[in-house]
């Protein structure tokens, strides 16, 4: 009986390493984290803003007869596509600006001048909507844009310009 016991004990204590081997746990084995680089949202452009081009600027200057400053017939199409050159840029201010060619006195050719640009105004107001402020710069005969030695020169010189500005756009 004594091996017994002997026996038991020994199998009793193989039993007992058994059991707490197995209550021990079981060692974990960490997987390496891998952090992935954050992807940057994508930057969304704003769509470009509509190219509004103008329309050209009418090139012709309103001319005028000798010693006058009434607006003939040929330059009513002139005026027309000035007005609607003015209407379409939405311009608040327009200047008219008069000139004269170098016949007769400098007084007299900067009052010309000045009756010239306001009968251009009184045919403009006729022709545009809207409040546009007409503003009459007479200018004589001291800005010739041709020599005034000869009649196609001093043509040339009785005339306007009209200067559209400040657009409201």
């Amino acid at each position: 009986m004594k091996n017994l016991s002997k026996f038991s004990l020994l199998a009793a204590a193989v039993i007992g390493l058994s059991a707490c081997a197995s209550s021990q746990p079981e060692p974990v084995v960490e997987e390496p984290v891998v952090i992935e680089p954050a992807q940057p949202e994508p930057v969304v452009e704003p769509a470009p803003e509509p190219v509004v081009e103008a329309a050209p600027m009418p090139s012709a200057n309103i001319e005028f007869a000798f010693d006058s400053a009434k607006i003939g017939p040929g330059e009513q199409s002139d005026l027309q596509q000035w007005a609607s050159y003015i209407q379409e840029g939405a311009y608040n201010r327009v200047e008219v600006h008069g000139h004269a060619d170098d016949t007769g006195s400098a007084d007299y050719n900067r009052k010309l001048s000045a009756d010239r640009a306001n009968s251009t105004v009184q045919a403009l107001r006729n022709l545009v909507s809207g409040q546009v402020d007409f503003v009459v710069v007479p200018h004589g005969e001291e800005q010739p844009l041709a020599e005034n030695s000869d009649e196609q020169g001093r043509q040339m010189n009785r005339r306007v310009e009209i200067v559209p500005q400040g657009a409201s756009l």
